[in-house]
């Protein structure tokens, strides 16, 4: 198109302005119409996730959104710059404030939660956003505390010893050519493709835990690699590869590095569980119970070495260690994740109404936040007496979908814990509206910390002198952009089978899937009783029915099964009787299980066993077929099973 002489094209300033601008009121007005859904009833309001930092010494604060239905979205930046320049402080009251003044400029109720970290400051704050919105929980994040958990067990120094040397041969076998070289070659021979070591952060244990698994992983090849000539000799020239050598050749190394992954593969699911695109609140308080329960379990396993092997650096001292680490950080949960962990049906029978921490949890949050403007406590009331009904399956939920409920897994999917409850509460309106409020919320700030990328991301050291309006509503834009380039993402790998999103989240429903076959599909309520707490915690809880995995058929009896029915079985008491020649049940005797063994000529299970009560008693060997014979005789030893709760299911 041809011009005049007198046009002048506009400058970057003139341009680069107006468009910014349009740009902003286009994602704020499509941020205002999600929220406007989020409000409806069914939707059960957004999270608001809150978290700080200080970059190119200018301290900010992200605000973002997230919902299930639109993902995540931005509030903007608060630029605290200015306002400690004028003597402010970033205190409780000024980061209350601002958080409430967020609130209030977004649709009515379409905010249910609010999110932040554990800095005394934030907590403090949470209390100040209470008192001026009653109908908006607060919770902190249990990503933060899953993260100090981790870095509380890497302070063990039994465990902190086993990690330096599982790092000092991961960066071996990454800085040395003769040693990366070898491990290139002896992976591909005995694993089919070429892995190297993985070296972990000191910032984060979760790099840690990477590090050792990939570390198990190569345990083969590496095996392989110091046996090879070149690095032998290299081995006896330089004492740096020597002391790797004396690593690898380390049997104790390897149990306690495997131990130690056993025992934290539970946090690890909880964390990738946390930082996961699904509504998780439901599964908060379970991941935390379950995390302390398997620590529980592996106490029980771990045995010295005998006289001919050096003993163990991780031993039941620091197991016990580490579940006081779990013990320190959830001394107390948010009554909004008691009360979705009391809701969430994938979970109808781990929890009952007798469970007084949650049941308490339950109420105070029907009752100071769901309810709070319910003036005669009626719709309270209706909710309580709703719940039995809940737990009881009867009334309003007699014809709901269990079945659905069972196999549901804990990420979501097609029937997310909320979608279950708008298909089978609409008997039950007031009790609907607490599962909606809860089990549709985030439980970690993780969107917030990847709002700060973005932000780092706009705000360079080249672009250092940026506004923090500017720099607000570009963060604002870029966040959008990155919510709708996920979304297709993960509608991509739907189609394409599932991709890295899917994979992830697959993993962490395979794991419930284990998770449930320890349970009973419809245990008594007073099963789970809270009275039974105090005398079952210094005693192994065993439930004496039999999981999906022991039944599975001879050719499937894989190294993770009989890892499970190794440490499902072994110190067990059993009560043991021999026929006599007339073919008569013999005297009975309690005998220990000392091993269990997969025999796969018998297509049977070989249990050591030992007289209890002797000392120096000859361990004697009890072939058991694949059935419930195991299952039945531990139930008959129940009364005679001290140091383990058994709950016998029908």
């Amino acid at each position: 198109m041809a011009a005049g002489l007198a046009f002048r094209p506009p400058d970057r300033q003139r341009l680069a302005g107006p468009v910014l601008d349009d740009t902003v009121g286009r994602v704020l007005a499509r941020v205002h119409a999600a929220l406007e859904g989020a409000a409806r009833p069914e939707s059960g309001g957004a999270t608001l996730v809150t978290d700080g930092m200080t970059h190119l010494n200018r301290p900010s604060t992200n605000i973002l959104v997230y919902h299930p239905d639109f993902g995540v979205l931005s509030l903007g930046v608060i630029d605290s710059t200015e306002h400690l320049a004028a003597g402010g402080s970033k205190d409780a009251d000024y980061l209350a404030q601002q958080i409430s003044d967020t609130i209030k400029g977004v649709p009515a109720g379409s905010i249910s939660l609010v999110v932040t970290d554990g800095a005394s400051a934030m907590v403090k704050a949470a209390k100040f956003i209470r008192s001026a919105h009653p109908t908006v929980a607060t919770a902190v994040c249990q990503s933060h505390k899953a993260n100090l958990f981790c870095n509380d067990v890497g302070k063990i120094v039994a465990v902190a010893a086993v990690l330096e040397k599982s790092r000092k041969l991961a960066l071996a076998f990454k800085n040395r050519e003769v040693l990366r070289a070898a491990l290139t070659v002896q992976s591909m021979e005995h694993l089919g493709r070429v892995l190297t070591t993985i070296i972990g952060s000191n910032v984060r244990f979760g790099t840690h835990f990477i590090t050792a698994h990939r570390n198990i992983r190569l345990k083969a090849a590496l095996e392989a690699v110091v046996r090879m000539p070149a690095v032998a000799s290299l081995a006896h020239k330089e004492e740096s590869v020597e002391e790797v050598v004396d690593i690898i050749e380390d049997s104790v190394f390897w149990m306690d590095l495997v131990l130690l992954v056993d025992l934290m593969w539970p946090a690890m699911l909880l964390l990738r569980l946390l930082d996961s695109s699904a509504p998780v609140m439901g599964v908060v308080v379970h991941a935390w119970r379950r995390l302390r329960f398997k620590m529980e379990t592996l106490k029980a396993t771990v045995k010295y070495g005998n006289g001919s092997e050096k003993e163990r650096t991780i031993g039941p001292a620091e197991v016990e260690e580490m579940i006081e680490c779990v013990q320190n950080r959830t001394t107390d949960f948010s009554p909004i994740m008691y009360a979705a962990y009391m809701l969430n049906p994938a979970l109808w029978g781990v929890v009952g109404p007798t469970d007084t921490e949650v049941l308490v949890g339950f109420k105070t949050y029907c009752k100071e936040v769901v309810f709070a403007d319910d003036e005669d406590d009626k719709r309270y009331q209706a909710a309580c007496s709703q719940l039995l009904d809940y737990k009881a399956r009867t009334r309003a939920f007699a014809g709901a979908d269990w079945d659905l409920a069972a196999k549901m897994g804990l990420t979501g999917g097609a029937t997310t814990p909320a979608r279950w409850w708008l298909l089978n509460g609409g008997g039950a309106p007031e009790l609907l509206l607490v599962a909606l409020k809860c089990l549709s919320q985030a439980a970690a700030v993780g969107f917030a910390e990847r709002g700060h990328k973005v932000e780092k991301f706009v705000r360079s050291k080249v672009r250092n002198r940026l506004g923090s309006d500017t720099t607000s509503k570009i963060v604002t834009v870029h966040v959008a952009l990155r919510t709708e380039d996920r979304l297709a993402e993960e509608e991509e790998e739907d189609d394409d089978g599932g991709g890295g999103v899917a994979r992830a989240l697959a993993i962490i429903d395979q794991w419930w899937a284990e998770e449930q076959e320890d349970m009973d599909a419809e245990p008594s309520l007073v099963d789970w009783g809270v009275g039974e707490r105090a005398r079952t915690r210094k005693k192994q809880q065993f439930r004496a029915w039999v999981g999906g995995w022991e039944g599975e058929s001879v050719k499937r009896k894989t190294d993770d099964v009989k890892r499970l029915f190794r440490a499902k079985y072994v110190g067990m008491k059993l009560r043991l009787a021999e026929d006599d020649a007339d073919g008569a049940a013999g005297e009975e005797e309690l005998r220990e299980v000392t091993e269990v063994v997969w025999n796969v000529k018998k297509k049977a299970w070989r249990l050591k066993t030992v007289l209890v009560g002797e000392e120096e008693d000859e361990e004697e060997e009890l072939l058991l077929p694949v059935n419930k014979q195991l299952h039945l005789r531990i139930a008959a030893a129940a009364d005679e099973n001290p140091d383990y709760d058994i709950r016998i299911v029908g």
